[in-house]
Order: structure tokens, then sequence, then C-alpha cells
């Protein structure tokens, strides 16, 4: 009887240790229906989230969010808004925020960031961003989803920064906005970054899927700042600017059918240019007549060129002739051009064209490397 009634308080002991232990863990509970957390609280929508969240906060995604944007004829496009300032994340956490478009307009309202800070991270976007005057964006280690022309877009009116985001989208500047790419894996069938404002690239891969005519990078106005990156184009100029300051320090570009850079201003007023690194390739094919073989075309800017590889792989026969007039580097129309130092090289009439409406052209008898193929060793032409 003793035995037994020590049996069964081992077993009574055994039971209350196990409760005991049960209930000393946080119970997890699933939260049907519920899309964000901040905290430990929960939220039905993301929406809810980003009208709560205070300074300083992470809102965690807790599933994928697909969300059937506006039809066509809406009069805000937008499904998600942030329209107070403060500064706070919103961590993806693996997690999808798409839209899907219903109307036959084909654009996709996703986010607009009217004021504040807000840090979007680790996950995968779809649609179009708009950022405000008074605003921030940052994106880091985001993946777009989608291939099509305006299918992601990022309308840019105040800071835009991105560290490493890839897929296919396009990033279009207003007037005083910065936006700054770092490490980022991007392709686009049009232009991937247009508008004005100021760019800086610091890093990353940017390949243009063009089948037409669309620069990889056309600005109008503003400045652009390439310190590194590798940039490639099949049938455009990777970069087309117009009265907008250009410097590049670094990267390699590498275009086909056209030219690499096509810098340009007007007679009223230039652009600024400064190369002072990089390594520039073109190796255009087709009919010789209709190609010029030139890496960079500066027209209407005051140019200085301290360094950098201008290369033209481009083949072609008429250079022992002289019928066409080509230069790996050319400048035309107004302008000035000075060139202290790098390497120009390439098939191609000469090295160096210069057209005769350019002004206040020096090009240094040390530090600068030229190197023809032309049959009478010319090296400057034009002038």
């Amino acid at each position: 009887m003793c035995r037994k009634r020590e049996y069964y308080l081992k077993r009574l002991s055994v039971l209350i240790m196990i409760l005991f232990i049960g209930f000393a863990q946080p119970i997890k509970v699933k939260a049907a229906g519920n899309v964000a957390r901040i905290g430990r609280k929960n939220y039905k929508s993301l929406q809810t989230a980003m009208d709560a969240v205070k300074n300083g906060q992470t809102i965690k995604l807790l599933k994928n969010v697909t969300i059937n944007s506006f039809s066509f004829g809406d009069i805000d496009p937008f499904i998600l808004r942030n329209t107070k300032n403060r500064k706070y994340t919103i961590n993806l956490n693996k997690h999808k925020l798409i839209a899907q478009s219903k109307g036959s307009s084909g654009l996709l309202g996703v986010l607009a960031v009217k004021k504040g800070t807000v840090t979007i991270k680790n996950g995968t976007l779809k649609g179009i961003i708009t950022i405000g005057k008074k605003a921030t964006l940052n994106l880091s280690n985001i993946k777009y989803s989608g291939v099509g022309l305006d299918l992601n877009m990022i309308q840019n009116s105040g800071k835009l920064t991105m560290n490493k985001v890839s897929g296919d989208m396009r990033v279009t500047g207003i007037k005083g906005s910065t936006s700054t790419l770092t490490n980022c894996k991007l392709t686009h069938t049009s232009n991937m970054i247009n508008g004005t404002g100021t760019v800086n690239i610091k890093s990353g891969t940017y390949t243009s899927k063009a089948k037409t005519n669309a620069p990889l990078i056309i600005l109008d106005g503003g400045s652009l700042n390439i310190y590194g990156g590798t940039f490639t184009s099949p049938n455009s100029a990777i970069v087309n600017t117009d009265v907008t300051a250009v410097t590049i320090k670094g990267g390699s570009f590498t275009a086909t059918n056209c030219e690499v850079l096509y810098l340009s201003g007007n007679n009223d007023k230039k652009g600024k240019v400064k190369i002072s690194g990089g390594t520039f390739t073109t190796n255009q094919k087709g009919n010789p007549a209709n190609i010029k073989g030139a890496a960079a075309i500066l027209s209407n800017v005051d140019a200085l060129i301290s360094g950098g590889t201008f290369v033209s792989t481009t083949y072609l026969p008429q250079i022992k002739d002289h019928i066409q007039n080509v230069g790996t580097v050319e400048m035309i129309g107004h302008g000035s051009l000075k060139i202290t130092g790098g390497s120009i090289s390439g098939n191609s009439l000469c090295p160096i064209y210069i057209g005769a409406a350019a002004k206040n052209v020096a090009i240094a008898n040390t530090g600068v490397k030229l190197k023809t193929n032309c049959p009478d060793g010319t090296l400057v032409a034009g002038i």
C-alpha cells in the first residue's frame, strides 16, 4: 500500500513539474488575420501599423501582403500612405508587398512617403513609390518583382538611398531630389534613371535590356556623380545628359551599337563634365556608313578629362580612306575641352576629334596616352 502511494506521489510530482515548465515558457499564439506587428502588438493591416508606429520603432510584416491597386481613373492610386513626420522601419521579414492593378492603366500604386524617414528592408516589392520633398526613403536588401516599362518606379522629390536593391525598376528624380545607389543589381527595359536632381552611384551592376534607343541613364539638369559600378547597354548610350553637371571617377562602361557617353548642353547653358577615372568601351556593329564608333561625344559642354580609359573596338573599314570623321572622344558644338590625363585609343580615324565650333581646346603633351590604328597615325583631327 505504501509502495503504491509512493508510486502515485512520484507520478503526481512529475506531472506538476511538467505543468510548471509548460506554463513558464512563453505561449506563442498565431494571430489569424494579422498582417503586421510592432513590439508585441499585432495589426490587421500594414496601413494601421503605419498610422500607429512611433519614432524609432519597427513594423514587422507577418505574411505576404497582396493588394489590388487602383482602377483606371481613381483620384488617389496609392494604397499605403505615410503622412506623419516619423522615423521608423518596415521589416518585410522576407515577405512580399505587392500591388496588383485592376485597371487598364497598367500603373501600380504602393506607397506614398510624404513626410518623415522610412526604411524598408529584407523582402520583395512591386509597384510605384513616391517620395515627398520633405521625406526620406531608405531601401535595403530589397528585390523588385516583375518586369515591365513602368511596373516598378520610384518618383523621388526628396531623398532616396538604395543599398543591395535588385530587380527591374526605374528611379525618376524631381528637381531638388537626391538619389544614392550602392551595391545594387538592377535591370530595366528603358531608362533606369531619369529626370533631374542629384544622382550618386557608388557601386553595383546596372544593365539595360532596351531593344530601342533608350539610354540607361538620361538626366535633364541637376548633377550625376558616378564613383564605380558596372554599366552595360546593348542598343543605346549608357549616359545621356542635357545641361547636367557630370562627374565620373570610376566604373566600367560598355555599350554596343552606340556611344557610351553623350553629354550635352546648349548655347545658353553648357553642361559641366569632369572625368577622372573609369573605362569606357564601345563596340558598334552594323552598316559602317551609319555608325561613328565614338566612345564619348561631348556637345556644348565645358569638359575636363584628367583620367579614364576610352576604347573603341568598332570595326570601321573606311578609316584607311578617311571617309568618316570619327574620334574615340569627340568634341562637337560649342564649349571647351581640356585633357590632362587618361588613355584614348581604338579603331577610329583618331583618338580625339574636335569640331569646328569648339573653343579653348587644350591637350597636355604629357600624361595623356593616345593610340590609333589609322594608317597615317593621326592622333587629333578636326582642328
